[in-house]
């Protein structure tokens, strides 16, 4: 049976510069969104509210939540969504990396198949039509 996992890629436009929050991984040179293995009678959304509260302290609403993508990555099957950034104020500052190629050097190599998704999809990205 695979594991199961929730993440969330907290989102915003700052200026012209789409940005992602990532948080540095313990005792890593790696940062990484926020997420972990889904719970027994948990959901994905349920983990995801869960995990981003544990790791972050940010209380993301439901509402500010929206499925991405499914991914399965050395034998994890990873729910991913997309979060509203903009209401992600108390995120520390470091974190806040602009979406771009030089995320592949600073994330995790399992990580490279949803930032590349990412990059392809930022063209399209208008906060207004999810939040």
């Amino acid at each position: 049976m695979s594991i199961q996992a929730s993440l969330a890629i907290a989102i915003r436009k700052n200026f012209s510069q789409l940005e992602v929050w990532l948080q540095k991984r313990p005792n890593t040179n790696y940062w990484e969104f926020p997420g972990g293995k889904i719970e027994k009678n948990e959901n994905p959304l349920q983990a995801c509210l869960r995990e981003v509260l544990e790791e972050t302290k940010w209380e993301v609403s439901c509402d500010d939540l929206h499925y991405f993508k499914l991914y399965q990555v050395e034998g994890v099957i990873l729910h991913c969504y997309l979060a509203d950034g903009r209401k992600a104020s108390d995120l520390p500052k470091e974190g806040w990396k602009p979406l771009n190629s030089d995320l592949f050097k600073l994330s995790l190599p399992s990580n490279r198949e949803l930032i590349e998704d990412l990059l392809s999809w930022q063209t399209d990205f208008n906060p207004q039509l999810l939040w």
